[in-house]
């Protein structure tokens, strides 16, 4: 679709949101660098975050070993 294709009302509000884009631009920036910073922050309520999300990812591996030899064993006792 070139320009001449695109609906006056179309450009403007593409002009419109470009402008409202890079008014929030260094908001984002900002918000983005203090989560940066707090992710690299040695408190409790981080070490806290850590061991949860390792727990989860170990008890998700543990769930999907257990699953497939029970999917594989289905396969192969099928009956057709």
């Amino acid at each position: 679709m070139d320009e001449k294709t695109i609906p006056p009302e179309l450009r403007e509000q593409i002009r419109r949101d470009r402008q409202a884009i890079e008014a929030e631009s260094p908001e984002l920036e900002e918000r983005r660098a203090r989560v940066v910073e707090a992710k690299q922050e040695e408190t409790f309520s981080e070490q806290l975050r850590r061991v949860i999300h390792a727990n989860a990812q170990r008890a998700r591996s543990r769930q999907l070993t257990a699953i497939r030899p029970v999917r594989e064993r289905s396969l192969l006792t099928a009956r057709t």
